[in-house]
């Protein structure tokens, strides 16, 4: 019962996988404008340190906009637009450091331009795929936010029984925790198919701990 769900099992391995992917982004698309540009992906010194600093600020801006945090609990459009909101505040502050260290007349702004797009379309397809196994994923019972439940009325009975026919919400009820006897409340805990616990607020937090609960 306390076997914990692939979204917590690999929830940091994926965020490091992301921070890994835009970090190879960064540089990949950057390679790929200078050989559109120029046909070469020979970079000059200028053109090094112009995507060595946008990599260091690309990193600490899509960290600051919460791009690696857990996609399941965003909706995709408003993650998208933090993305390109973010992407345009690198670039914005990149040409604010080459203007004030007088390097922006040694890199071309078709280059930038083209870096912008492609660095752009790179992160809009693969958060569109990431999001797009875990909503899949998260259909076959996986990648769920675990909850306990406090109280074994008939509301809440119902709301169990609704959330473990409907996966595609995402939400896994694990628990219940209830001060009523179970017969004096008149509930079978075979039918709910959750275990019911005596509710306090130690025994809760205990679990809450143990079980790595998202939400009570």
């Amino acid at each position: 019962m306390f076997r914990h769900d692939l979204n917590r099992d690999y929830q940091s391995l994926f965020r490091f996988f992301l921070f890994c992917f835009d970090i190879a982004l960064v540089i990949v698309t950057g390679l790929l404008a200078h050989y559109v540009r120029f046909s070469s992906v020979s970079l000059d010194y200028s053109y090094c340190e112009v995507l060595a600093v946008a990599l260091g600020t690309s990193l600490l801006v899509f960290h600051w906009f919460g791009l690696y945090e857990p996609l399941r609990e965003k909706r995709l459009a408003a993650y998208l637009f933090n993305g390109t909101a973010a992407i345009f505040l690198v670039f914005g502050l990149l040409s604010v450091f080459a203007v004030a260290t007088k390097m922006s007349n040694f890199y071309s702004r078709i280059w930038l331009g083209y870096w912008i797009l492609f660095l752009w379309l790179g992160f809009a397809v693969s958060r569109v795929a990431s999001y797009s196994l875990l909503s899949y994923l998260r259909r076959k019972g996986l990648n769920l936010k675990r909850i306990i439940v406090v109280g074994v009325n008939q509301r809440a009975q119902d709301l169990v029984r609704t959330l473990r026919q409907s996966l595609w919400a995402g939400v896994k009820p694990v628990m219940f925790f209830s001060e009523k006897d179970l017969a004096v409340a008149g509930v079978d805990e075979k039918l709910l198919g959750l275990a019911v616990r005596p509710f306090s607020l130690l025994l809760l937090s205990k679990f809450v701990k143990r079980a790595h609960i998202d939400e009570v």
